[in-house]
């Protein structure tokens, strides 16, 4: 009775090891693939921040054409120009 588990305990000691091996395997892909997950969400928010300030940059260009074209319009028809136009144009000029 004593040689039969002796021999269950070793061979349940080799079956814990093998799980134990398996275990840490397992938390080593899934630590790779959180990785890898995160990485490719830096990326994606990176592409989609650099999409936004384009979007932003072409708004404020727009928005500087249009205030320059007031100005030329009011120029070409000596209509007076509103003041807060005249700030605007200043800086848009320069884009």
């Amino acid at each position: 009775m004593c040689l039969s588990f002796q021999s269950d305990l070793i061979s349940n000691i080799q079956y814990n090891r093998e799980l134990a091996s398996r275990y840490r395997q397992l938390r080593n892909d899934y630590i790779l693939m959180k990785n890898d997950v995160l990485n490719r969400l830096e990326e994606k928010n990176k592409v989609e921040n650099a999409i936004k300030d384009g979007k932003q940059v072409r708004r404020r260009k727009m928005c500087g054409l249009l205030t320059v074209v007031l100005l030329l319009v009011s120029v070409y028809k000596h209509v007076p120009v509103i003041p807060e136009l005249k700030l605007h144009a200043h800086r848009y000029t320069k884009i």
